[in-house]
């Protein structure tokens, strides 16, 4: 029985290989052009929001590898785009953290504003980072007032707080 399970895990690994191997990488301006229409229309029951999380998992990648320049096309491209502004949450959200990454803390916070602003769900992720933003900026007690908020709400988040808190230190001591 053991070998049998054995050689049908090492079946199902070959092929999830074989199928990762093969696939080809997404093609960025097609899929943005696919979901870009189908953002436009207006029957939300129709919608199919494959294109809308592929191109959201293909800007996380590349913003995780440093390639913000070819993210910041991509968002600012559907920011300008007559899309409900519920999907534009995603794009603000984006583009606030990489402009956190670049360090850029002040426009930073008015993206995440805007995503924030955006949409009536609450998103602790877009919070979580304006916290940080606020913080590298010395303002702490709002940096520590979005922080409470997202602790609140969920455990997720409180692995961070040492590092919000010696962020603040630092910014009181430079100051």
């Amino acid at each position: 029985m053991k070998k049998i399970i054995y050689i049908l895990l090492s079946l199902l690994f070959i092929f999830v290989a074989f199928i990762l191997f093969l696939r080809e990488p997404l093609d960025l301006p097609s899929e943005l052009d696919i979901l870009r229409a189908e953002l436009e229309e207006k029957d939300e029951s129709s919608f199919d929001y494959t294109h809308f999380y592929n191109l959201e998992d293909r800007i996380d990648t590349l913003i995780a590898n440093g390639e913000f320049e070819k993210a910041n096309i991509f968002i600012d491209s559907l920011l300008i785009s007559p899309i409900d502004k519920e999907f534009k949450y995603s794009f603000y959200f984006r583009k606030g953290k990489i402009l956190h990454l670049q360090s850029n803390h002040v426009e930073a916070i008015k993206f995440f504003n805007l995503a924030i602003d955006s949409t009536e769900k609450m998103d602790l992720e877009c919070i979580f980072w304006r916290s940080f933003s606020f913080a590298k900026l010395g303002k702490c007690d709002e940096a520590i007032k979005d922080y409470d908020f997202i602790n609140m709400h969920s455990e997720k988040y409180k692995k961070f707080e040492h590092k919000l808190n010696e962020i603040c230190n630092k910014m009181e001591i430079e100051n």
